[in-house]
Formats: structure tokens, sequence, C-alpha cells
């Protein structure tokens, strides 16, 4: 494996790990389901939502944060 596909992977992995919610009292990771996460694309207005581990069955609550970035270019190319 060469250096950029490792370090793409270790990327992505970290990605992963940074958009994934793991329970505070067992640390288990719940798994990326939307149906269960609590999404909504612009940021949680209503304040932390509950949620319950699937490990150990205890209540914790997640509160969802979104940022954004955006590329500005003089014309359509430099904007991509």
């Amino acid at each position: 494996m060469s250096t950029f596909e490792e370090r793409m992977q270790k990327l992505m992995a970290e990605k992963e790990e940074r958009e994934s919610i793991r329970c505070p009292w067992c640390g288990a990771k719940k798994e990326n389901d939307d149906q269960q996460y609590p999404v909504s694309y612009w940021g949680s207005e209503d304040g932390p939502a509950s949620m319950e581990c699937g490990s150990c069955e205890k209540e914790f609550f997640v509160k969802e944060v979104v940022s954004r970035e955006y590329v500005v270019g003089k014309d359509e190319v430099s904007a991509a």
C-alpha cells in the first residue's frame, strides 16, 4: 500500500470517528443510522436529543453541531 493510500485511509477513519456517536457511559459506538441519529443538517435548535445506548441501555444526550465551508472564486472553475 502506498503512503498516499495509507494517509487517505487514516483521514477517512478520523472523519468516521468524528462523525460517530459514542456512549459516554460505556464507550459503545452507535451505528450510523440516519433513522436513529438526531440529524437535522442545520444543527439542533431544540437542544440536546435523548438517546439510549444499545449496549448498556443507559440514557445519554446528543447535541448536533453543523459547520459549513465555502469555496469562492472569480469563475465557476476556481470556485469548484
